[in-house]
């Protein structure tokens, strides 16, 4: 029965991510064990964790090697957005915690944990996610 759960959680898991990310798909290929997805999947959630982290790191140094000569307080922008980035940090922690945690064999709860955190690493990142404050910065 946890077999055929897995395996579901897998098909479905696949299929909402099929053709956006081939390194996804490639994490859950049916040549890979249980345990080797999750490896691979949780190695690829934490390069997803870098690329936020240097999207974020742009953005800043984007933001502040602009003309100022504006009134704006840099230097309270950069701590507002430093808070920002640890509570968007924090909350996708609990989300994707929250998620996993409706499944009891930790095998799959593992695989939905990566793919929440892939998945919203990938929407922070995404033009409408932290790059969108470029856009109003003026710098992209």
């Amino acid at each position: 029965m946890k077999t055929a759960i897995f395996l579901i959680l897998a098909m479905f898991s696949h299929l909402s991510f099929a053709g956006k990310d081939a390194e996804i798909d490639k994490c859950i290929s049916a040549k890979f064990s249980t345990m080797v997805m999750n490896d691979c999947l949780k190695d690829l959630s934490y390069r997803k964790d870098k690329e936020l982290d240097v999207a974020y790191g742009k953005l800043v140094k984007e933001m502040f090697t602009r003309d100022r000569t504006d009134r704006t307080d840099y230097a309270a922008v950069k701590k507002s957005l430093a808070e920002a980035q640890v509570s968007w940090k924090t909350f996708v922690n609990q989300d994707c915690l929250g998620k996993s945690s409706l499944i009891s064999n930790a095998g799959p709860a593992n695989t939905e944990y990566a793919l929440c955190i892939i998945k919203r690493a990938d929407q922070r990142i995404s033009p409408g996610g932290i790059s969108r404050a470029l856009d109003h910065c003026g710098a992209t």
